[in-house]
């Protein structure tokens, strides 16, 4: 309602029934007032309120309107995150903006159209086109919870997306019809428990990979209508996603688009002799190949918690990932050699990283990201990145965009600090030179240590 008041003797003098909602804004013209509310219409009216000179029905409640053009033209905005025009004499409608309305969960640009995708907490899934930032797709995520879409990916053979949400559904769309071709829902037994964290195509199509909050990594066979085939390891089963470790057990996966090579992080079995957190921490790298699913390679490494997000290099030839330490990171260390000497500064100076904030048991400091190069190859480390984004700044993506082939590759990162960095990537023949100066550093540093 709508209640009209005498602003001289502060008396009400009329109340108006104007909607069936909630009405949500009011604007006052040259003799007209318009109105939005819950009940998603939007109302012209003259001063007297009798009867409504122009109604328009939005798909969601108005929250927002205003008068433009001296009364000739309505701005609404909608709860969708639409804002639109609307032309009073002519009654022509145009969309001035769209946007997600809620925390936006992924992003995944495809790799020939100049589009991308992204999903949000609004249960939204749309479509924009990058060069002219307009939306051109939207599929509704259905209702109800564990249905609000948290990743998604698009093949690479036909225009398809897929589409992974927070309660284990996949789900694949026909873009260019919005149509629903594919649907797997939990009671598969290869299917996830639990939210899907990152879905991944093959190079040629074949296969797609989702990876799970489970632990698991389920592959579907998109010939046989994405019928799910197998279950590739990413956890030993001795290994309880409810140890301690956070969301950092999500399993992890990539895949190249230059070879048929993919990427899946693995929690390593412990050792039977040894019960310590440390045995049970250590991570590898599988690598398998994307046309058999034979494993190729496994590389082993020093994080000290899993991975939360691997991609391929542009060549192919490299395999970057991204972790977490709770120790104070030493500068950027290149070449598996130094990277043996860098433990030993770390456990050798490892009482002067310990904060104050425990002092019966000491305390590490907060954690921090840091960011490993291996080598496809044979498996070396061959760059290590701490701290990124500083010492308290959390690395929350990172991508190696394409560039022209004589031009340097560069990676960028997106941190908790609210900062975009771009770096320039050493190519293997600075990392040997960088590698001889560092190492002597860290082997002082070592040395320093002991004594």
């Amino acid at each position: 309602a709508v209640f009209q008041v005498d602003y001289a003797s502060r008396q009400l003098v009329a109340v108006y029934q104007l909607h069936v909602g909630a009405i949500n804004s009011l604007a006052i013209g040259a003799g007209v007032a318009v109105t939005g509310a819950d009940d998603r219409h939007m109302r012209l009216w003259p001063l007297d309120f009798r009867a409504y000179l122009l109604e328009a029905e939005y798909e969601s409640p108005v929250t927002s309107v205003r008068l433009s053009g001296g009364g000739l033209g309505i701005i609404t905005g909608c709860e969708d995150g639409i804002m639109g025009l609307l032309d009073v004499v002519s009654r022509k409608y145009t969309t001035l903006l769209r946007s997600h309305c809620g925390a936006i969960t992924s992003l995944t640009v495809h790799h020939e159209r100049p589009e991308c995708c992204t999903t949000s907490a609004d249960g939204s899934v749309r479509i924009w086109d990058i060069s002219s930032h307009q939306q051109l797709y939207e599929f509704d995520g259905a209702a109800g919870p564990g249905r609000v879409p948290s990743c998604a990916a698009y093949s690479p053979s036909s225009y398809q997306l897929a589409v992974g949400t927070d309660g284990g559904l996949l789900r694949v769309f026909d873009v260019a019809t919005t149509a629903l071709l594919q649907e797997h829902q939990q009671h598969h037994p290869r299917q996830h428990s639990g939210s899907i964290c990152q879905l991944v195509y093959t190079h040629d199509g074949s296969y797609l990979l989702s990876c799970g909050a489970d632990g698991t990594v389920t592959v579907y066979d998109v010939k046989q209508d994405y019928v799910p085939v197998q279950t590739l390891p990413a956890r030993p089963a001795s290994h309880k996603a409810s140890s301690g470790r956070g969301s950092s057990q999500c399993a992890c996966i990539a895949a190249s688009t230059v070879n048929q090579l993919v990427a899946v992080s693995q929690w390593a079995a412990a050792s039977s002799s040894s019960s310590s957190d440390a045995a049970a921490a250590r991570v590898t790298v599988v690598l398998f190949d994307g046309r058999t699913l034979e494993k190729v390679r496994c590389i082993e490494t020093s994080a000290q918690n899993g991975f939360t997000r691997l991609k391929f290099s542009c060549d192919g030839l490299d395999l970057w990932a991204l972790t977490t330490q709770t120790s104070q990171p030493h500068p950027a260390v290149y070449g598996s050699t130094a990277s043996k000497h860098l433990a030993a500064a770390n456990s050798a100076d490892a009482s002067a990283k310990r904060c104050t904030c425990d002092t019966a048991n000491g305390c590490w400091c907060s954690p921090s990201s840091v960011l490993m190069r291996f080598s496809v190859l044979d498996g070396a480390l061959l760059q290590v990145l701490p701290a990124p984004h500083g010492p308290s700044g959390l690395v929350t993506s990172f991508d190696l965009p394409e560039v022209a082939p004589s031009s340097p590759q560069l990676l960028v990162t997106g941190g908790t600090d609210h900062l975009v960095k771009v770096w320039a990537v050493p190519d293997r023949q600075q990392l040997v030179l960088q590698q001889q100066q560092q190492q002597q550093q860290l082997l002082g540093a070592a040395e320093l240590g002991e004594a």
